[in-house]
């Protein structure tokens, strides 16, 4: 119905705007744009467009195996993505969590 659809973005709209302005006050820059498209084409259209150099996606699988473990988007994401992908899984946040990332892409580290 295009009046619950009109409703539904506007909340994911509102919702995309406050976490970016939480972002911005952390000091952080962030953006976002709501796409009438097939989400993965979707994100690949942008990220050529942005020239990214990684595409962050949060995962939650709710079919088959493979897909329980990624999540169905994410998984045609790592397939069809010509850009780097981090998969982050979603879990149930319960506070306190501190999380971090480290990458080492060299041939050879120093240990």
């Amino acid at each position: 119905h295009p009046l619950q659809e009109k409703t539904n973005r506007d909340k994911v709209e509102k919702r995309l705007a406050d976490l970016t302005a939480v972002l911005s006050e952390q000091g952080l820059s962030a953006q976002y744009e709501l796409l009438d498209k097939p989400t993965v084409d979707g994100i690949l259209e942008t990220s050529a467009i942005q020239q990214a150099d990684l595409i962050v996606m949060g995962t939650h699988g709710r079919k088959g195996l493979t897909r329980m473990i990624l999540g169905s988007t994410a998984y045609k994401l790592l397939e069809q993505s010509p850009y780097p992908v981090l998969t982050i899984k979603s879990p149930k946040f319960e506070g306190g969590h501190h999380p971090s990332l480290a990458n080492d892409t060299t041939t050879s580290s120093p240990a």
